[in-house]
């Protein structure tokens, strides 16, 4: 009911990509090499199916990796398949793809200078709790490696004198709003007057 939101597969690693599969360490362990082969052998990793051609290709190959990136067991290859599938059935293949969110995106401002708050609209995504959560992740991760660290300062004034006064704690105010969901024709508008409108979908 907004912009859509996707991500490659290689933005969002293997590390989430194994919790949101359910892996175990060994699997886990497994799926990190198959994406160390594909950036060692140059190949990008877009979508589900890029994904899932390159565990079949490391499988098949499993000989062949073994010796230079360790142990590739078959039935961990096929865990990683079937939970690929699952996440695919889910609308995974709608998540994962391009164009990628380019998280400065989010720091827009509207024609007066005004900061914009971005909402994530998941009613769906709420249904399937791993995946919320995983892109949530995913999310905060993308923000926590972008921005400064500033959600709140340590400021001093100076006093009438010009001598420094005491350090203290401030906090961004956060922008007022109203309880409750916007109306449909409002989201509409909203969408219509974006500045990436039309980017990405």
């Amino acid at each position: 009911l907004g912009h859509p939101v996707r991500a490659t597969v290689s933005e969002m690693g293997p590390l989430l990509l194994a919790r949101l599969l359910n892996l175990n360490e060994t699997q886990s362990g497994v799926l990190m090499l198959v994406f160390k082969i594909a950036d060692d052998k140059g190949l990008l990793l877009l979508d589900l199916k890029d994904l899932r051609s390159m565990v079949q290709h490391v499988g098949d190959n499993a000989r062949q990796f073994t010796t230079e990136y360790g142990n590739i067991s078959s039935a961990s290859i096929g865990a990683i398949q079937r939970g690929l599938l699952v996440i695919d059935e889910q609308g995974g293949d709608h998540f994962f793809g391009e164009p990628a969110l380019n998280i400065a995106d989010l720091m827009q401002t509207d024609d007066k200078g005004r900061g914009v708050v971005n909402i994530l609209a998941a009613d769906k995504l709420m249904s399937a709790p791993k995946a919320y959560s995983t892109l949530l992740l995913w999310l905060l991760s993308e923000l926590f490696e972008e921005l400064p660290e500033v959600g709140e300062a340590l400021v001093s004034l100076l006093d009438e004198k010009g001598r420094p006064s005491m350090v203290e704690r401030a906090f961004v105010l956060p922008p007022h709003s109203r309880i409750g969901p916007i109306t449909a024709d409002e989201r509409t508008g909203s969408i219509k007057r974006s500045l990436v409108a039309g980017t990405y979908e």
